[in-house]
């Protein structure tokens, strides 16, 4: 961006100096129409090469815009692909830990009917003694 700000400086400086030089200079006229012709080329030269120069300046502006982009994406799709594989773990721990527990509260309730099918059976025994 510092090419886009000294363009404008630099050929309004060249066309200055040339106009003064151009008017504080005796020569015929010409010398004079050939100076200009020259300049006038020089200077078309020098826009060319300035246009040239911000085009590829910008053009890296843009590869480089364009690369860390290409960068940010990569990541966030790796960092969405390791948090989405995370969190299925997750869930399968969970799954994991639900159905231990459910198996678990299976087997406690196995064990308490049993008990009581026992109370029962003691207590209607003893009161048919």
């Amino acid at each position: 961006m510092k090419i886009l700000k000294s363009i404008p400086s630099a050929l309004i400086g060249a066309t200055a100096g040339a106009l003064i030089g151009l008017i504080f200079a005796p020569r015929k006229g010409s010398e004079t129409r050939d100076m200009i012709s020259k300049k006038s080329n020089d200077y078309a030269n020098d826009a060319k090469e300035s246009i040239s120069d911000l085009y590829y300046g910008i053009s890296e502006e843009l590869k480089d815009v364009k690369d860390d982009a290409s960068n940010l994406i990569k990541e966030g799709k790796s960092k969405f692909v390791n948090a989405k594989g995370e969190i299925k773990n997750r869930m399968e721990g969970t799954k994991r830990d639900v159905s231990r527990q459910t198996q678990e509260a299976k087997e406690d309730l196995k064990e308490m009917a049993q008990e009581v099918k026992g109370d029962v059976k003691d207590q209607a025994h003893k009161k048919t003694s």
